[in-house]
């Protein structure tokens, strides 16, 4: 008998996302919440295992898994398949698509980027429960929660609002965020910074990870979904509406219609 999932979307932190907060840093970081380290080859052992004696379907859920930096575990994605496609490959909508692409092999391996950061695991096989992270730390190092940091703040941090409102203007003009946009990718990296400091500034390779260290990630995942998104959206288009004619093909031979 088929292993029975959590019920994902009712456990704080990982909440259904709406489509509109899809491309938001914060959201892919997960706000204020703490994510266990998976190990992918790990996964990729056990989601093989799971999906040889459980074939996936259309509509199973799955966690799509992506860590940054080689310091932390972004947010875990719950999303249905979609679609399957002819080579078999799972297809799924989530937050880290722009940086990986939406195909997955059987494995959980991504097909876009099959030694990167991003894999998926069965729902039925994901464990972890969030912890809030400010919970967890002392006030006096805790990274601050996103609402907390005000404008003015944020221009102080950035050396004054002529250096801030340069930044902002970067991040309309250079990636196309809009104004609220860019305010809360510039909010996200110094909260992530704080998050940093407050773990002794340094990498799991023992890297010093400054603030030009984040922006330069964050920033590379905004122009990386930017130049890549009109292009990966008609291909995966198309390949998306092959594997659902697929799939209602098979459901009208089977129950007619």
């Amino acid at each position: 008998m088929k292993p029975k999932a959590l019920h994902l979307h009712k456990i704080a932190g990982l909440e259904l996302i709406e489509e509109e907060d899809e491309k938001a840093t914060w959201v892919r970081y997960g706000d204020k919440y703490e994510y266990k380290w998976r190990d992918k080859w790990e996964d990729m052992e056990k989601t093989k295992a799971f999906f040889d004696e459980y074939p996936p379907e259309v509509g199973d859920l799955v966690v799509v898994l992506h860590t940054a930096s080689g310091y932390r575990m972004l947010r875990p994605d719950v999303k249905p398949i979609i679609a399957i496609t002819k080579q078999k490959r799972l297809v799924v909508n989530h937050i880290h698509e722009a940086w990986a692409g939406k195909s997955f092999w059987r494995t959980g391996q991504n097909c876009k980027a099959p030694r990167g950061q991003c894999w998926l695991v069965p729902a039925e096989l994901y464990r972890d429960i969030p912890v809030d992270g400010n919970a967890l730390r002392s006030p006096d190092v805790s990274a601050p929660s996103l609402p907390d940091i005000s404008v003015g703040e944020m221009a102080k941090k950035y050396g004054g609002a002529k250096q801030f409102l340069e930044q902002v203007e970067v991040l309309m003009e250079d990636y196309g965020l809009t104004k609220d946009q860019a305010l809360d990718e510039l909010r996200y990296e110094l909260k992530n910074e704080a998050f940093v400091r407050s773990r002794g500034g340094k990498n799991w390779l023992g890297e010093t990870v400054t603030r030009k260290s984040i922006q330069d990630h964050n920033r590379h995942f905004l122009q990386s979904g930017k130049a890549r998104k009109d292009l990966q959206m008609k291909r995966e288009g198309e390949m998306i509406s092959r594997g659902q004619a697929r799939g209602y093909s098979r459901l009208r031979n089977r129950f007619g219609g």
